[in-house]
């Protein structure tokens, strides 16, 4: 286990945030090829570490609520502001967090989905 926490040269990383960092390019990057691969593909695993890799994209001065319809994924953003809730399956949420296509399934307790913040830097950075 002690492995996974040692050093690497590419960045300020280590072995494991070197995998964490590959999964999200490989998964997220397999839907922008438009080859046939949807979140909806992603596995559930996947989408819970993308929506808590992605958190910092919460929109400031909000609390952001994402709930899952299909797991019981629920975490809240944010600790000031209005709350809103956002809730769907939980790949949709992943693929919302993460800019791309959903399948529509999302729905929110405002008007419409919150504007979200820009990607997070990388932990390595």
């Amino acid at each position: 286990e002690a492995d996974w926490r040692r050093p690497v040269r590419f960045r300020r990383a280590t072995v494991l945030d070197t995998a964490w960092a590959r999964w999200r390019e490989a998964e997220i990057h397999a839907v922008d090829l438009d080859a046939g691969r949807r979140p909806r593909d992603w596995p559930v695993e996947f989408a819970r570490h993308a929506l808590d890799f992605l958190a910092d994209r919460a929109p400031a001065g909000s609390r952001l609520l994402l709930r899952a319809s299909d797991d019981a994924y629920a975490l809240t953003l944010g600790t000031t502001g209005p709350t809103v809730e956002v809730s769907g399956p939980v790949r949709d949420l992943a693929a919302w967090m993460a800019g791309r296509s959903t399948d529509g399934r999302l729905s929110t307790t405002g008007s419409r989905l919150p504007e979200l913040g820009p990607w997070p830097p990388d932990p390595a950075d």
